[in-house]
């Protein structure tokens, strides 16, 4: 709502590009694996979270694969569950999965 030190509060009114682009923007987060993953552009330059916190899906895959085990994942991040780095995983395996084409840059 906008506000005027001089009168009072005014109507916002919003047109039809506006709604659009809310709805859109609405659209952008996305969950996964039961809301453990997200997805928003506003956290981490849209990377893949987990729940929100900060947490990249890609540091989580990088201790595992550097052979640090769950437990001490668990250790380094407390607000994590066991449950978390489970789902970076399924994450990883559905990513995976997808087919992608590549184009030459010229």
């Amino acid at each position: 709502m906008d506000m005027d030190l001089d009168s009072g509060p005014k109507t916002v009114r919003y047109t039809d590009d506006d709604i659009r682009e809310l709805k859109l923007h609405k659209r952008v987060l996305q969950s996964y694996i039961n809301g453990r993953i997200t997805i928003d552009p506003q956290i981490c330059n849209g990377q893949p979270t987990i729940r929100g916190l900060r947490i990249c899906v890609q540091n989580i895959l990088d201790f595992l694969q550097s052979g640090t085990s769950k437990e001490s994942i668990l250790l380094r991040f407390p607000t994590l569950v066991a449950e978390d780095i489970d789902a970076c995983l399924v994450f990883a395996k559905k990513i995976s999965g997808h087919q992608a084409t590549t184009k030459a840059i010229q």
